[in-house]
């Protein structure tokens, strides 16, 4: 039997949970020039179980938390995505998972990413590298794998790649964006998804 809370025990705790949970969604109380948001008032639940259930599946579709109205409503945002937005979303969701070439590992979590010797890391230890894809073509995707470890900490490596069923090309380099795959303006590399056994 789940336990139940008053509602005015779930509505009083809300101001604490945009403090400590929703700090994602008050750093983005100033979005970018142009950024437009969607709002969503809806209730939640007086049984515990019922309502984290409902905060996980608000959070999982990309809605953060603003706070408490009246009447038992709780004001969730989320930005609305441009079509460019969209597009590299999608793009970013078909380059999950593990990648090898050679003796070396690409993993791409989220825009999460590590690049290095196979089985000698875990992309747990070096949690800030981040992936922005600047935009989606026919041909190529441009991104910024942004770097927070080693020699280059700090700063981006502007990098081209290309999806081609289960081989990833990348170009990619510190200086300048690489115009080709096998034109040696960039670090080239053809990456091997890795298959998960059955």
């Amino acid at each position: 039997m789940s336990r139940r809370t008053p509602l005015f025990a779930v509505v009083a705790v809300l101001p604490l949970m945009v403090s400590v949970l929703g700090a994602r969604a008050l750093g983005q109380d100033h979005p970018a020039p142009g950024q437009a948001w969607e709002f969503k008032a809806t209730s939640v639940s007086p049984d515990e179980r019922e309502a984290t259930n409902k905060l996980n599946a608000l959070a999982a579709e990309g809605w953060d938390l603003v706070g408490p109205l009246g009447n038992g409503l709780v004001a969730f945002k989320r930005a609305v995505l441009s079509p460019q937005q969209i597009a590299a979303k999608k793009e970013l969701a078909r380059w999950q998972g593990e990648w090898t070439s050679g003796d070396e590992t690409l993993i791409i979590r989220g825009d999460r990413w590590r690049w290095g010797k196979t089985g000698k890391f875990t992309l747990e230890e070096f949690t800030d590298n981040r992936i922005e894809i600047v935009s989606v073509g026919e041909k190529q995707t441009i991104a910024n794998m942004f770097v927070e470890e080693g020699e280059h900490k700090g700063t981006a490596c502007k990098a081209i790649f290309r999806l081609d069923g289960d081989t990833l090309q990348y170009s990619g380099s510190y200086e300048i964006l690489p115009t080709g795959f096998d034109d040696g303006s960039g670090y080239a590399v053809n990456w091997k998804r890795v298959k998960l056994s059955p």
